[in-house]
């Protein structure tokens, strides 16, 4: 079988995308940057590449890479690898192929407010939004928003913004915290979409897409959210396809004339009155996992179709089956039971029925993201991180405690400094390839 190199090879939804292509024959070659992703770490993988960034990736790297792993086909993870590697998709030979987007369909993915202009355009109900250009347009925005809003960048601003002003979403409550918020942007010339806040639960409709049809369709529910507030799901559930997301899921991506794996998201709101789009995942998305669990197998669908070029309809998968994150849904259980801190606009659910659900999430039928049986290497170098990381974090916080009462005690005191981690060594080079 072909190989496939798949860049960005590190986190949790690349590991799914290495077992899914494994588990049916294909090999798999990784490149990656981080020395502790887990999705390194797979016995599926037949080959390892390891990079500074994904910038080091130039042509010629890219080149030698797929020469050294006699690879043929491109997978990637992440929306700025597969816009770096877009700018090298014309260098490249004709016997390699990307297996997905070329740049300007993929910007409408990108790209939120071209995203909704599609979406619009095909009848799809979408969150009001409002774009802010200039300064000028900030006091337009939040006289005519409506409260809580949520702020969100429209794509990869281009321009480094400092730590503070940097956010996947942020809500506001009021006109006056809007303006004060984005007046912080003026001097940097971008910022982010205002728009309106959708209360309820979240629904994922995952296509691939073939020539303009369908060659994998698959349906899913989050059920918990981290932070609680509203963000990635921690654990969810497949469900059966409903005609109506799936038609307007189908007709967004044929507009946008998609080829390859993407995620519609949908917002239903408390009332089960709407269906609003939230934005288009044009890439593998966090819930893969599960997809792939229920029978729904869209790398090795995506293999076929963009790289072998078959011709593949739709297959039923199960219904019912539920995923979770070990390690992120326990912290899920603690701000929503214990801490309560991150309040979600339409206020928390009782602690009873926090309880309540995390209990059904127990069941042992409920799978997990990374521990898997056949596959144990990623699981034990997650929890050693893991477990690495807490006993990191309790350490700085004893002495970070035992440096405030330093200070307290004798203010004149010289502030001691903080050792920074080892910068970790530049380099480049593969293991054995199988």
């Amino acid at each position: 079988m072909t190989r496939v190199l798949l860049v960005n090879a590190n986190n949790n939804v690349a590991l799914t995308v290495t077992r899914a292509l494994g588990r049916r024959g294909v090999p798999v070659v990784g490149v990656g940057w981080d020395d502790g992703g887990v999705g390194m770490a797979s016995r599926y993988l037949v080959g390892r590449f390891w990079l500074d960034d994904y910038q080091a990736l130039t042509a010629e790297v890219l080149l030698r890479t797929l020469k050294e792993s006699d690879a043929r086909y491109v997978m990637a993870m992440g929306e700025d690898v597969l816009t770096h590697l877009n700018s090298l998709r014309a260098l490249m030979p004709p016997y390699i192929k990307f297996l997905f987007p070329e740049a300007s369909v993929l910007a409408r993915a990108v790209d939120k407010s071209l995203t909704i202009r599609y979406a619009r355009a095909v009848g799809i109900d979408c969150p009001t939004t409002f774009v802010v250009l200039t300064a000028a347009d900030i006091d337009r925005a939040a006289a005519a928003a409506s409260y809580p809003a949520v702020l969100k960048f429209p794509r990869s601003t281009g321009v480094e913004l400092p730590a503070a002003l940097r956010f996947g979403y942020r809500y506001v409550w009021s006109a006056d915290e809007l303006r004060g918020c984005l007046a912080r942007y003026a001097k940097y010339g971008v910022f982010p979409l205002v728009q309106e806040y959708v209360p309820g639960r979240g629904l994922g409709v995952e296509l691939c897409m073939s020539a303009g049809q369908v060659a994998c369709a698959f349906q899913h529910e989050r059920i918990h959210e981290l932070p609680i507030s509203g963000g990635p799901a921690v654990y969810r559930r497949s469900v059966p396809l409903e005609p109506a997301l799936f038609e307007q899921a189908v007709a967004l991506l044929r507009a946008m004339e998609w080829e390859g794996v993407a995620m519609v998201e949908f917002r239903r709101d408390s009332g089960h009155k709407r269906n609003v789009l939230m934005e288009v995942n044009g890439r593998f998305w966090g819930s893969l996992p599960l997809a792939v669990a229920a029978g729904a197998n869209f790398p090795h669908v995506l293999y076929r179709t963009m790289g072998e070029g078959e011709r593949v309809t739709p297959t039923p998968y199960r219904i019912g089956v539920a995923m979770r994150q070990s390690v992120p849904h326990l912290r899920w259980f603690w701000d929503a039971f214990v801490r309560r801190h991150q309040l979600p606009p339409e206020g928390f659910m009782s602690r009873g029925r926090v309880l309540w659900d995390f209990l059904l999430s127990c069941d042992p039928r409920v799978r997990f993201d990374i521990e898997q049986r056949d596959d144990v290497q990623p699981a034990l170098q997650y929890w050693r991180q893991t477990l690495a990381k807490g006993v990191g974090l309790s350490t700085r916080g004893v002495l970070s405690r035992r440096r405030l009462l330093l200070r307290q005690q004798d203010p004149e005191a010289p502030r001691s400094r903080t050792p920074t981690q080892l910068k970790r060594r530049s380099r480049y080079h593969t293991s054995r390839l199988n």
